[in-house]
């Protein structure tokens, strides 16, 4: 360990290229925990403020299901996929009331 630390201040590009990436990458730890802090601060005033009062949900036309050979099992394996062939109208959202 003190070899190394020896050998960095031996050559002056290789200590300032050290301290420049360890105070980029502090620099980025603080932004992503100060970022990630006001999102959270954000959604959580969100959710106090705001009432969800519906959801709407589209309904699959059909169900499609698909095989696919697995070769570590030596058989298929069944994935189901939900087809949407129709679109809602956005006539639907439009409510009387509002």
């Amino acid at each position: 360990m003190i070899n190394s630390i020896k050998q960095l201040l031996r050559t002056l590009f290789k200590l300032i290229l050290f301290f420049l990436l360890a105070s980029m990458s502090t620099a980025l730890l603080v932004l992503g925990i100060h970022l990630w802090s006001d999102t959270t601060q954000k959604l959580n005033a969100m959710e106090e403020t705001f009432t969800t009062i519906a959801t709407i949900a589209q309904r699959e036309d059909s169900i499609e299901i698909t095989g696919m050979w697995d070769a570590a099992s030596q058989s298929y394996t069944n994935f189901t996929h939900l087809v949407y062939n129709t679109i809602i109208p956005e006539a639907v959202l439009e409510f009387d009331s509002c």
